[in-house]
């Protein structure tokens, strides 16, 4: 799922300047149209509005698109604003990244101008990179990792000195797709690699970068590295599928269920420090969590959730929804793992662009990270991988985590 979430494929230029009558007219139907419940007349309206760049139109789109709690709004306002170029539009959009009381609407601002060419916006992100609340650091990080130049890699760089946690692990993802590097969320090492390259240095196309960083991999070596890399976060949720298709035989002599297992298990035993808070889920035609909510990591609860880990037996269909929905209940968490290696085929949701849109929708209140792991490798007799792998893609980017495909 990308680009607009309303079906617009025609680039629409912006009205700079005039048509401030039409655009009264339009924003008092749009409001008029919201209060009597006609949301897709609204939406056809808010579409219409693309055209105008003006301070008026930014403060529309910040008090009253922001401030609905409708996905499709929500989203195409912030279309609107990446799009926007009017001096004053921008240096008000400023003000509301670094200013605005609601952290909500300063990440969501940041994130917006992250998209934008040219360097107005830079100095606001910087900024919010210092925000009292992680959230809006997060949305800092993610969008220095969408403008591709020299100075995000060094802010990036700068930042992991100091930065610890889930955070870590984000400008981790940034820098990996700015580079397209693997190096380890380490200052030392990404400051030496910085100083012998960045006299010279070119920043790789987008494609170049996700091609040198790899989201396939092979089993062997996803194996030798560990199914979920390093853990940074210290308030984490592990969603797990136990499904009927995990008994497919993923590598000489062991089933993806073992495989899965075997690699969670080592998570556990090898990565968790006692300031980290855990939760296990497993979910098939059911969801059952480990504990109701997340327990701290102690010597004790380690080896109850290995043990619990290693019950699992797979049964039954794929209910993704509903194991996201239990770890979105725990409201500390804030990074989730997800590993599966079917599409939804139960539960109260199962098609997955609806899953993927209103997942994006919950996450604008919470900021939570999910990464994905698409377990792909091998073969089973009624699986349909393209499928599986584009639910699993849409998570991840949707809220800044990374996405692997574990292939044969």
């Amino acid at each position: 799922m990308t680009g607009s979430i309303l079906s617009l494929t025609v680039a629409v230029p912006f009205l700079v300047g005039g048509g401030d009558d039409r655009f009264e007219e339009l924003r008092s139907a749009f409001q008029t149209h919201l209060r009597v419940g006609k949301r897709e007349e609204a939406y056809g309206l808010l579409e219409r509005m693309r055209i105008f760049d003006s301070l008026d139109a930014a403060r529309f789109r910040i008090t009253v698109c922001l401030s609905q709690d409708d996905p499709i709004i929500f989203q195409e306002a912030l279309e609107q604003i990446a799009a926007t170029t009017d001096p004053e539009a921008l240096d008000y959009l400023v003000k509301v990244a670094t200013q605005d009381p609601s952290w909500e609407v300063r990440a969501a601002v940041v994130m917006a101008l992250g998209r934008k060419v040219g360097d107005g916006a830079e100095g606001a992100i910087l900024q919010a990179l210092q925000d009292r609340k992680w959230q809006v650091q997060a949305a800092a990080i993610r969008a220095l990792g969408l403008r591709r130049n020299t100075r995000s890699i060094q802010a990036l760089i700068g930042a992991l000195k100091t930065t610890q946690g889930r955070l870590r692990m984000d400008i981790l993802l940034s820098l990996r797709r700015l580079t397209g590097k693997r190096i380890e969320a380490e200052y030392p090492l990404w400051y030496g690699w910085w100083e012998s390259v960045k006299a010279t240095y070119t920043v790789p196309s987008e494609r170049e970068a996700a091609e040198a960083a790899g989201e396939k991999v092979d089993i062997r070596t996803a194996v030798k590295e560990g199914f979920y890399e390093r853990i940074y976060s210290e308030r984490v949720i592990f969603l797990v599928d136990i499904s009927a298709s995990m008994r497919t035989r993923a590598e000489e002599g062991r089933s993806r269920m073992e495989v899965a297992k075997a690699e969670l298990r080592r998570v556990i035993e090898n990565q968790m420090s006692e300031k980290t808070h855990f939760n296990v889920i497993l979910f098939s035609s059911h969801v059952t969590s480990w504990k109701p909510a997340m327990v701290r990591a102690t010597p004790r609860a380690l080896r109850d959730a290995a043990a619990f880990v290693q019950t699992a037996a797979p049964a039954g269909e794929t209910n993704t929804w509903g194991a996201l929905q239990a770890a979105f209940a725990d409201a500390n968490c804030d990074t989730i793992y997800v590993l599966s290696d079917g599409y939804p085929t139960e539960g109260e949701v199962t098609i997955p662009d609806v899953i993927a849109l209103r997942i994006r929708d919950q996450n604008r209140h919470r900021a939570i990270v999910i990464h994905t792991i698409a377990f792909l490798a091998g073969k089973h007799e009624i699986e349909d991988k393209e499928a599986a792998r584009g639910l699993m893609e849409d998570l991840a980017e949707g809220s800044g985590g990374f996405f692997k495909e574990i292939i044969e």
